[in-house]
């Protein structure tokens, strides 16, 4: 049998005690999420663990475009972009470089986007420093910077 290590046994406990406190991975009760509120033990709360800065996954105008995407071309297109790629994605990136003035690479979650751009970007004679915060798809990306000389 494994042996599980000292510090994991520590964040069990720490999960299961969220948990047992309902702060914890908690079901969100809501049949529609209004990307502000939801409801836990059946009462409303604010809710500040959202990844959704700007109100864009529930803003009216996306939500239609989207629903036309996906009627057109699917919940997702799955290939490596070496390979091939939706004309939406380089449609999006030229509307994106026009604004910043900048390249810019679209990624389907925020971990691709780590890990496909921090390599490229940070050198040899980078440092990088993360913080205990910091997202673990970062870190990730600045292991294989480490991997890589950084």
């Amino acid at each position: 049998m494994l042996k599980i290590s000292n510090q994991l046994h520590q964040f069990n406990d720490i999960i299961n005690l969220s948990k047992k406190m309902g702060l914890g991975q908690v079901l969100i009760e809501d049949e529609y999420f209004d990307g502000r509120l939801i409801k836990i033990h059946n009462q409303n709360t604010v809710f500040l663990g959202n990844c959704n800065y700007l109100g864009l996954a529930t803003n009216p105008e996306i939500k239609e475009v989207a629903k036309y995407a996906i009627d057109k071309y699917g919940v997702f297109f799955s290939s490596s972009r070496s390979f091939a790629a939706l004309s939406l994605i380089e449609e999006l990136e030229h509307q994106w470089e026009s604004i910043f003035n900048r390249p810019c690479l679209v990624t389907p979650t925020t971990s691709l986007g780590h890990i496909a751009n921090l390599p490229l970007l940070i050198g040899k004679k980078d440092l990088i420093i993360c913080d205990q915060q910091v997202h673990n798809s970062a870190h990730n990306a600045a292991m294989i910077c480490k991997s890589n000389g950084t």
